[in-house]
């Protein structure tokens, strides 16, 4: 069993020519929704407000959160303001105006913050988890691979309708041993977000899980995945026609075992990624899909 990439005979050539291909981010698959899972052990707003009454019945807490708040406003005036106040007298006015208020609504500072985060939990909480979940698929690659080679449909929609070609490399290459085998379900994988993921090899393990799973409409497509954080690959400095960084990895010249050319691969394309087969891959066999005249599937011939 071989690990094949679908693709365009232009970007087949590139690859080829380089030795390097492309891990893709997870925005720029072709299903944006697989990369948000339903997240567990994270914090519940019951838990949230555990936390909070906690620290605000803490004297020495809330006064200092709430002097550090005085500094950073403070801080913050423009500069023509803060010629007509120093610290201090800032610091008095803002709490003197700050006191009157509660005093008048008859409520504490404490109670103040927490009704207005109450009013804004319903929201907080799943953006929060939403924008963690972001910041680590924003930073992890992904490169999709099958061992769908007899599948009709793959050759239609990822190898430019046969006029393009499958690589097909071996997963038993250190640089391919490690893909992941995708388990299809209808269910979303679900991942734990306690302890929050420290670390960059953290962060992969969690977008490993995420990625393991998609949905059983796919799973004709047998597909296996490589996956790998972008500071660990070539950031190429260019960008695809959707706005997305290239980021590259360059893989083994032994690792590439086969090369078949799609049932309506131009011939001049054959001719010259032969040419270059032979010369980079020797060990590679090269093949062409032919027509089966009895049965409506795919059948190979050797070059």
């Amino acid at each position: 069993m071989l690990l094949y990439k679908f693709i365009s005979t232009q970007r087949a050539t590139t690859i080829l020519e380089s030795s390097a291909i492309r891990f893709t981010q997870l925005a720029a698959l072709n299903d944006p929704f697989e990369s948000f899972p339903p997240i567990g052990g994270f914090v519940t707003k019951d838990l949230a407000f555990q936390i909070f009454d906690s620290i605000i019945s803490e004297d020495n807490l809330l006064n200092a959160l709430i002097e550090q708040t005085y500094r950073i406003t403070y801080d913050n005036l423009p500069p023509e303001q803060k010629q007509l106040h120093d610290f201090q007298s800032y610091r008095s006015y803002v709490k003197a105006m700050l006191d009157a208020e509660l005093a008048y609504n008859g409520t504490s500072l404490s109670r103040v913050i927490r009704t207005s985060l109450e009013s804004k939990s319903d929201t907080f909480l799943p953006t929060m988890r939403h924008n963690i979940i972001t910041s680590i698929i924003n930073k992890i690659c992904v490169l999709s691979l099958s061992t769908a080679i007899s599948t009709s449909s793959m050759w239609t929609y990822y190898a430019d309708s046969h006029k393009g070609m499958a690589i097909g490399f071996d997963p038993a290459d250190p640089f391919f041993s490690k893909a992941l085998k995708v388990q299809y379900q209808n269910e979303r994988a679900h991942v734990d977000l306690f302890p929050l993921p420290d670390g960059e090899q953290d962060k992969l393990e969690l977008a490993k899980q995420i990625l393991a799973i998609k949905n059983t409409s796919c799973a004709q497509e047998e597909e296996y995945r490589l996956v790998n954080a972008t500071a660990m690959l070539q950031d190429t400095h260019t960008n695809d026609p959707d706005g997305f960084p290239v980021f590259l990895a360059t893989f083994p010249n032994q690792s590439v075992r086969e090369i078949i050319f799609g049932f309506n691969t131009p011939d001049k394309s054959k001719k010259y990624i032969s040419e270059l087969a032979t010369n980079k891959f020797p060990q590679a066999s090269l093949k062409e899909t032919i027509l089966d005249t009895q049965a409506l599937q795919i059948r190979f011939n050797a070059l």
